[in-house]
Protein backbone atom coordinates (compact mmCIF):
# COMPACT_ATOMS: atom_id res chain seq x y z
CA UNK A 1 0.00 0.00 0.00
CA UNK A 2 2.43 2.56 0.89
CA UNK A 3 4.38 1.79 -2.29
CA UNK A 4 1.60 2.02 -3.96
CA UNK A 5 0.44 5.65 -2.52
CA UNK A 6 4.40 6.34 -3.48
CA UNK A 7 4.70 5.73 -7.07
CA UNK A 8 1.13 7.32 -6.69
CA UNK A 9 2.79 10.73 -5.31
CA UNK A 10 5.42 10.36 -7.97
CA UNK A 11 3.14 10.12 -10.99
CA UNK A 12 0.81 13.28 -9.68
CA UNK A 13 4.41 15.10 -9.35
CA UNK A 14 5.62 14.81 -12.65
CA UNK A 15 2.72 13.66 -14.96
CA UNK A 16 0.29 16.67 -13.81
CA UNK A 17 2.41 19.05 -12.01
CA UNK A 18 0.31 18.59 -8.96
CA UNK A 19 2.84 19.59 -6.09
CA UNK A 20 1.59 16.84 -3.19
CA UNK A 21 1.46 18.68 -0.02
CA UNK A 22 -0.40 18.48 3.72
CA UNK A 23 -3.54 16.71 1.92
CA UNK A 24 -2.04 14.35 0.34
CA UNK A 25 -0.05 13.53 3.53
CA UNK A 26 -2.91 12.56 5.38
CA UNK A 27 -4.67 11.22 2.70
CA UNK A 28 -1.87 8.70 2.40
CA UNK A 29 -1.43 8.26 6.21
CA UNK A 30 -5.63 6.70 6.31
CA UNK A 31 -4.93 4.85 3.37
CA UNK A 32 -1.70 3.12 3.92
CA UNK A 33 -3.29 2.25 7.61
CA UNK A 34 -6.50 1.75 7.25
CA UNK A 35 -6.43 -0.36 3.45
CA UNK A 36 -3.99 -2.89 5.37
CA UNK A 37 -5.63 -3.35 8.50
CA UNK A 38 -8.81 -3.88 6.88
CA UNK A 39 -7.28 -6.57 4.80
CA UNK A 40 -5.89 -8.05 8.24
CA UNK A 41 -9.16 -8.25 9.75
CA UNK A 42 -10.45 -9.65 6.95
CA UNK A 43 -7.35 -12.14 6.43
CA UNK A 44 -7.59 -13.59 9.95
CA UNK A 45 -11.06 -13.82 10.12
CA UNK A 46 -11.82 -15.59 6.64
CA UNK A 47 -8.76 -17.44 6.50
CA UNK A 48 -7.21 -17.34 9.66
CA UNK A 49 -3.14 -18.10 10.18
CA UNK A 50 -0.80 -21.11 11.02
CA UNK A 51 2.53 -22.11 11.49
CA UNK A 52 2.61 -24.30 8.45
CA UNK A 53 5.99 -23.99 6.57
CA UNK A 54 7.81 -24.16 9.66
CA UNK A 55 8.77 -21.44 12.53
CA UNK A 56 7.18 -18.99 9.93
CA UNK A 57 3.48 -18.35 10.41
CA UNK A 58 1.87 -17.72 7.27
CA UNK A 59 -1.93 -17.72 6.14
CA UNK A 60 -4.16 -20.73 5.73
CA UNK A 61 -4.77 -21.87 2.06
CA UNK A 62 -8.63 -21.64 2.69
CA UNK A 63 -9.60 -18.40 1.01
CA UNK A 64 -6.66 -16.67 0.73
CA UNK A 65 -6.48 -16.31 -2.69
CA UNK A 66 -9.37 -13.87 -2.69
CA UNK A 67 -8.75 -11.98 0.78
CA UNK A 68 -4.92 -11.50 0.50
CA UNK A 69 -3.53 -12.43 -2.57
CA UNK A 70 -5.58 -11.42 -5.95
CA UNK A 71 -5.88 -7.90 -3.33
CA UNK A 72 -2.11 -7.77 -3.00
CA UNK A 73 -1.80 -8.66 -6.57
CA UNK A 74 -3.98 -5.99 -7.99
CA UNK A 75 -1.98 -3.00 -5.56
CA UNK A 76 1.52 -4.38 -6.88
CA UNK A 77 -0.60 -4.24 -10.72
CA UNK A 78 -1.65 -1.03 -10.07
CA UNK A 79 1.68 0.49 -8.78
CA UNK A 80 3.20 -1.22 -11.96
CA UNK A 81 0.89 0.62 -14.26
CA UNK A 82 1.27 3.91 -12.90
CA UNK A 83 5.14 3.30 -12.23
CA UNK A 84 5.39 2.67 -16.24
CA UNK A 85 3.29 5.28 -17.41
CA UNK A 86 5.14 7.60 -15.52
CA UNK A 87 8.55 5.88 -16.85
CA UNK A 88 6.62 6.70 -20.55
CA UNK A 89 5.62 9.76 -19.96
CA UNK A 90 9.20 10.55 -18.97
CA UNK A 91 10.64 9.25 -21.76
CA UNK A 92 8.47 10.79 -24.18
CA UNK A 93 9.44 14.31 -22.69
CA UNK A 94 12.78 13.21 -23.17
CA UNK A 95 12.78 12.62 -26.98
CA UNK A 96 10.33 15.65 -27.12
CA UNK A 97 12.96 17.66 -26.02
CA UNK A 98 15.39 16.03 -28.28
CA UNK A 99 13.55 17.63 -31.16
CA UNK A 100 12.96 20.93 -29.58
CA UNK A 101 14.93 23.49 -31.63
CA UNK A 102 13.62 26.04 -29.84
CA UNK A 103 16.00 28.10 -27.64
CA UNK A 104 16.35 27.83 -24.34
CA UNK A 105 14.51 29.54 -21.66
CA UNK A 106 15.34 29.45 -18.08
CA UNK A 107 13.02 32.18 -17.29
CA UNK A 108 13.47 34.20 -13.71
CA UNK A 109 11.69 30.93 -11.52
CA UNK A 110 9.10 33.28 -10.73
CA UNK A 111 5.83 31.71 -11.27
CA UNK A 112 4.13 33.27 -14.57
CA UNK A 113 1.48 32.29 -17.35
CA UNK A 114 3.87 31.61 -19.85
CA UNK A 115 5.46 29.20 -17.53
CA UNK A 116 2.34 27.27 -17.67
CA UNK A 117 1.76 23.79 -18.52
CA UNK A 118 0.29 24.71 -22.28
CA UNK A 119 2.82 27.50 -23.27
CA UNK A 120 6.10 25.42 -21.41
CA UNK A 121 8.96 23.85 -24.36
CA UNK A 122 9.47 20.52 -24.54
CA UNK A 123 13.10 21.90 -22.91
CA UNK A 124 11.41 22.90 -20.04
CA UNK A 125 9.60 20.21 -19.46
CA UNK A 126 12.36 18.09 -19.47
CA UNK A 127 14.38 20.47 -17.20
CA UNK A 128 11.53 20.02 -14.70
CA UNK A 129 10.46 16.16 -15.12
CA UNK A 130 14.69 15.75 -14.63
CA UNK A 131 14.88 17.66 -11.49
CA UNK A 132 12.14 15.70 -10.25
CA UNK A 133 13.48 12.67 -11.02
CA UNK A 134 16.94 13.74 -9.62
CA UNK A 135 15.07 14.07 -6.02
CA UNK A 136 13.03 11.38 -6.27
CA UNK A 137 15.01 8.65 -7.89
CA UNK A 138 15.47 6.54 -4.50
CA UNK A 139 11.73 6.83 -4.42
CA UNK A 140 12.01 4.95 -8.25
CA UNK A 141 14.53 2.35 -7.06
CA UNK A 142 12.19 1.11 -4.11
CA UNK A 143 9.40 1.01 -6.03
CA UNK A 144 11.04 -1.26 -8.35
CA UNK A 145 12.25 -3.38 -6.02
CA UNK A 146 9.54 -4.15 -3.07
CA UNK A 147 7.08 -4.49 -6.70
CA UNK A 148 9.48 -7.28 -7.93
CA UNK A 149 9.50 -8.84 -4.17
CA UNK A 150 6.01 -8.55 -3.39
CA UNK A 151 5.25 -10.58 -7.01
CA UNK A 152 8.16 -13.07 -6.43
CA UNK A 153 6.57 -14.07 -2.91
CA UNK A 154 3.54 -14.00 -4.50
CA UNK A 155 4.11 -16.58 -6.79
CA UNK A 156 6.49 -18.61 -4.68
CA UNK A 157 4.16 -18.73 -1.91
CA UNK A 158 1.10 -19.53 -3.97
CA UNK A 159 2.54 -22.12 -5.62
CA UNK A 160 3.87 -23.61 -2.66
CA UNK A 161 0.43 -23.50 -0.77
CA UNK A 162 -0.67 -25.15 -3.54
CA UNK A 163 1.94 -28.30 -2.99
CA UNK A 164 1.74 -28.23 0.55
CA UNK A 165 -2.44 -28.67 -0.29
CA UNK A 166 -1.98 -30.90 -2.73
CA UNK A 167 0.15 -33.34 -0.80
CA UNK A 168 -2.53 -33.28 2.02
CA UNK A 169 -4.80 -34.85 -0.12
CA UNK A 170 -2.89 -37.34 -1.65
CA UNK A 171 -1.64 -39.29 1.07
CA UNK A 172 -0.77 -41.93 -1.21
Amino acid sequence: MWIFLRALSLHLQICWQIVVGRTYMWFSQILGWGIPIVGLVILLTLSGVSFRFGATCHINHENSLADFWIPLLVFAGLTLIIQFSTFGYCIKVYLASLADSSASTEGSGMPSYTASVRTMTPRQAYRRVRRVIQLQWRGIVIVLVIMADVIFFSIVFVFQDDSVQAAKEDVN
